[in-house]
């Protein structure tokens, strides 16, 4: 044969399909866990293991300047403080040692469950916050929420847990922590509020602006993706393989991050088994100075923002509002006030009920509502209007279009899903109407809630969403307020993506060149193929197998002067198409 065919070492694991998000279910009453269902797009873990190569000076340059390209990137990622989360769970596998954990383990902060709805206290928090301290960790407690209703649930759940913890006005001590990422059955604007309520009275009770823990699928779609959080620092669990930062964009659109649950299933000196570790967003100083509870601090005091998302539906000669909380400013609402046009009927409740009815309307009119949410530091301007209906229209049909930016996509890249929600009679758009995408990937058997999305004051939306495979997307809105249930469905085929290049592109006949490149994710664990052209055909050669890192190399030995062109395939299979990568030239002297 022309060349000679070797393949470079490249690193395997088993570890090939991950969720996209965690769910720490740190419950007192059953078994944590750490997956969301297996129709989410999967991603691969990152590697716990490097392989340690004995190489001389000599070859270690040679072996760097071979792998320049990925070396480069590896140096630029950032070097974080880290620390990990603990709970009886781990003390269940073996005794915790927290001066190896501070040691050995050279972990910088570490961070215990307090306590859990109102009525548990793990047993080993009072043991670890204090040995904690004692090793000179900076130290932290979280709080498993449990939202349900009346709103008064959110206030006794957040004593409870400030009673627990104490004082965290000493230096070395994290804010308390709000872990959020159950729903409990609330709908998102209930949900929004039981989190402001539970937030607002911590805050009162420590004297520290709290931190909230919490992943990407339960906020984008439990949540909304609601922006109402954003002044409180935010602790991200996101495992996606290889990251150097959690996911972009964050959620919520929260302007940056504080720390990323990055994995969990660590391995560190002094606890045994796996465990949940975090990365801090900083220096050593700004991880003392976030630490610092001698400097204790609230959210400044700021008017609220407008609610958002505002649905009006019949309800006899009345009219039924609801509506989503944006940021309350900082401190409890005490009321939303609703205002009916045209006639300006309005009715004021309490700051802790995100609906009201409107009553004595016209039945031959049309109406919209707008809301405004007040505080003590101020009231809100008006929200933008509610799509016009009339008092007495009964159920109104709606029609739902959606379609994708692009039909095919590269696998791991982001698309964009749009589309309307409108009246079926042809009157308008639906404003405000919160939509929940769910997506079903090739070869899994039924739908997850990936997204959400709110529509605008024109009834359209458009929502990020991103899959490893082709995927079958289902937009549904649940209805109700007087407007019909509807969902519209689209298919988003994903394709591979496949890059390829030679080390040296002109050698001698017999020397060794390397023919390198990089995969799409979701072709992790595949094979791919290299192409030689000659009797004006491609001809296969060998394959080899893609890397846990989506890496691939063959080795090839030219024995025939010339010019020849070189490619590598990857065929395609249930929910990924195949392609081939960019062609290559090798002059051979």
């Amino acid at each position: 044969m022309w060349y000679t065919w070797g393949v470079r070492g490249v690193p395997e694991s088993s570890h090939l399909d991950a969720p996209a998000a965690p769910v720490r279910a740190r419950s007192a009453f059953v078994s944590k866990v750490f997956c969301m269902p297996s129709s989410l797009p999967a991603q691969p873990l990152p590697l716990r293991q490097r392989s340690v190569l004995a190489v001389s000076l000599l070859g270690l340059l040679g072996l760097l300047a071979a792998l320049l390209p990925a070396a480069s990137a590896r140096a630029a990622a950032p070097v974080y403080l880290s620390g990990p989360d603990v709970s009886h769970w781990q003390h269940a596998a073996g005794p915790v040692t927290w001066s190896q954990v501070k040691g050995p383990a050279a972990q910088s902060f570490a961070i215990s469950k307090a306590t859990e709805d109102t009525n548990f206290v793990d047993p080993f928090f009072a043991a670890d916050y204090a040995a904690e301290r004692a090793n000179g960790l900076v130290r932290g407690g979280y709080h498993y929420a449990r939202p349900a209703l009346p709103m008064s649930t959110a206030v006794a759940q957040a004593d409870f847990y400030a009673a627990t913890i104490g004082n965290v006005q000493e230096a070395g001590d994290l804010p308390p922590i709000m872990d959020f990422e159950e729903g409990g059955g609330l709908s998102p604007r209930d949900l929004i509020t039981w989190g402001q309520t539970f937030l607002g009275e911590l805050m009162a009770r420590t004297g520290r602006v709290p931190m909230i823990y919490t992943y990407r699928n339960f906020w984008r779609t439990e949540l909304l993706n609601s922006s109402a959080f954003i002044r409180y620092p935010l602790w991200i669990a996101d495992y996606t393989a290889g990251a150097t930062v959690p996911t972009p964009p964050l959620i919520g659109s929260w302007p940056t991050w504080t720390m990323w649950q990055w994995t969990s299933t660590a391995h560190l000196p002094g606890i045994s088994g796996v465990v949940d570790n975090s990365h801090f967003n900083g220096t050593g100083e700004q991880l003392a100075a976030f630490a610092d509870g001698t400097h204790p601090s609230v959210l400044p005091a700021v008017a609220p923002q407008a609610p958002i998302a505002v649905q009006a539906g019949p309800a006899g000669n009345a009219l039924s509002v609801s509506w989503v909380p944006a940021d309350n400013g900082g401190l409890p609402l005490t009321s939303y006030r609703v205002t009916v046009s045209p006639g300006g009927a309005t009715t004021t409740v309490p700051g802790t009920q995100t609906s009201a009815v409107i009553p004595g309307l016209t039945s031959s009119t049309l109406y919209t509502a707008t809301v405004v949410a007040v505080s003590p530091a101020g009231a809100s301007p008006a929200s933008a209007p509610s799509t016009p209906i009339g008092a007495t229209a009964g159920i109104v049909p709606v029609v739902m279009t959606v379609g994708a930016t692009d039909a095919t996509i590269v696998s791991g890249k982001t698309d964009t899903l749009v589309g309307t929600l409108s009246r079926a009679d042809g009157l308008g758009g639906v404003a405000g109407a919160p939509l929940v995408v769910f997506a079903k990937q090739t070869g899994a058997t039924d739908y997850t809630a990936v997204t959400s999305v709110i529509t605008s004051a024109t009834g359209s939306f458009a929502v990020p969403v991103t899959s490893g495979s082709t995927t079958r997307y289902s937009v549904r809105y649940a209805g109700g307020g007087g407007w019909a249930p509807v969902s519209a469905g689209v298919l988003v085929t994903a394709k591979a993506s496949l890059t390829t290049a030679l080390s040296k592109t002109s050698v001698p006949r017999k020397a060794h060149v390397t023919l390198r490149g990089q995969v799409s994710w979701a072709a992790v664990g595949r094979v791919v193929y290299r192409q030689r052209w000659y009797a004006n055909a491609w001809h296969s050669g060998p394959g080899v197998k893609v890397s846990t890192t989506g890496r691939y190399s063959f080795t090839v030995t030219p024995t025939v002067k010339g010019k020849t062109k070189l490619r590598v395939i990857l065929s395609s299979k249930p929910g990924l198409v195949g392609t081939y990568s960019p062609t290559v030239v090798l002059n051979v002297r």
